[in-house]
């Protein structure tokens, strides 16, 4: 029996509309038997990150409409990768997809562990203007090709659009009224 796991990793900082919608869409094209956020853990050092305990409750809000479930895993303040993640969840069952936008695609060769990563799990990449999905996988992984499945999506609302406008409308209303009442980015 084929028992499909979808694992949709990023800092969700905050989580948008966008990522509930692709959510979404994955969920009626696959028809996943699990799926799981797994926000990026404190050891993520970028400006701007709310911790992880903000991201995770907005994560587990957006989850808890959406009937799917958020991981906690890379809450620890060693990063271990991607790699490490997916093996965890894998434990589970050996059909293990890692769902990822094409700006991170372009980068994935050069992630903690990338050569083990592309040869052993399959991914599932997200269109976005200005990157050429079929490109990149020819020129960086053009061994695993059949690991790739590309879906296409072409919302361009994003994290860092919100973090700079503050417009409720990039969010759900519920993770909005979590970000107002925990006074994150700014938001008053």
């Amino acid at each position: 029996m084929i028992f499909m796991i979808l694992i949709y990793g990023g800092t969700f900082n905050p989580p948008t509309v966008a990522h509930y919608e692709i959510i979404s869409l994955l969920k009626e094209k696959f028809n996943p038997d699990k799926f799981y956020i797994l926000p990026v853990g404190p050891h993520y050092n970028k400006p701007g990150v709310a911790n992880f305990s903000d991201r995770y409750q907005m994560c587990m809000i957006m989850a808890d409409k959406l009937g799917i479930e958020v991981s906690d895993l890379e809450n620890e303040t060693t990063y271990r990768g991607t790699y490490y993640a997916l093996k965890y969840f894998e434990q589970f069952d050996k059909d293990v997809y890692f769902v990822m936008g094409a700006d991170n695609f372009d980068y994935l060769d050069a992630w903690m562990n990338a050569e083990n990563l592309v040869k052993e799990f399959k991914f599932i990449i997200l269109s976005r203007g200005g990157f050429d999905i079929n490109k990149i996988s020819e020129s960086k992984f053009k061994e695993y090709q059949d690991h790739f499945i590309l879906v296409e999506y072409n919302n361009y609302v994003s994290a860092s659009l919100f973090r700079k406008e503050k417009d409720k409308r990039i969010v759900i209303p519920e993770v909005y009224q979590y970000i107002k009442e925990n006074n994150l980015y700014e938001v008053k």
